[in-house]
């Protein structure tokens, strides 16, 4: 469970702002309330982001007894990308405009039929995104110390780190400011 299993890098942030009560049921109750299976986008660019329990990428059984130690929530954010390689996007691209561009008699493409191969293969991507062939999963395990107002964000990745940030300020309202090395 990140911050348990050894060292790590992380970011820190103070919490300016907390709206939310003592550390209990409540911020048990919002981690599941924004867990990453209730927050499917159904846009292929837009990540799926939610909170996971922590112990492993798929685990998503929240509780006080595993996600509360002493004055610290324990949890992870799961960050979900459905992105079809441009190597591939290629590929069926260059499939679909063989059949067409067969019959033409310099043998290129032209600008419709360039349009009518481009609009195929993203109905191709859009049915290959559906089946998670090309999903990509990566979590960042987060320690927030309510006795300091401090969160911890297991990742040095700028994208990923505001992306936890911002599902934090989302899920409990909480106000946060990072906190350099200086």
């Amino acid at each position: 469970m990140g911050f348990l299993s050894g060292s790590m890098t992380f970011e820190r942030y103070w919490i300016t702002s907390d709206p939310t009560p003592e550390l209990g049921e409540s911020h048990i109750k919002t981690l599941e309330k924004f867990s990453i299976e209730k927050q499917q986008t159904s846009a292929l660019e837009e990540p799926n982001i939610g909170f996971i329990a922590g112990s492993h990428l798929l685990d998503v059984n929240f509780s006080l007894a595993k996600n509360v130690i002493g004055d610290a929530l324990h949890f992870a954010v799961r960050i979900d990308t459905d992105q079809i390689p441009a190597a591939v996007r290629n590929a069926w691209l260059q499939m679909e405009l063989l059949p067409l561009t067969v019959d033409n008699p310099s043998g290129k493409p032209t600008k419709a039929q360039r349009e009518e191969a481009r609009e195929l293969v993203e109905a191709r991507c859009a049915e290959e995104a559906a089946t998670g062939k090309f999903r990509r999963m990566q979590q960042a395990s987060l320690l927030w110390d309510t006795s300091n107002d401090e969160i911890y964000v297991g990742s040095t990745s700028p994208t990923v780190r505001e992306a936890c940030v911002e599902l934090l300020q989302r899920a409990f309202e909480l106000e946060v400011e990072h906190v350099g090395s200086g």
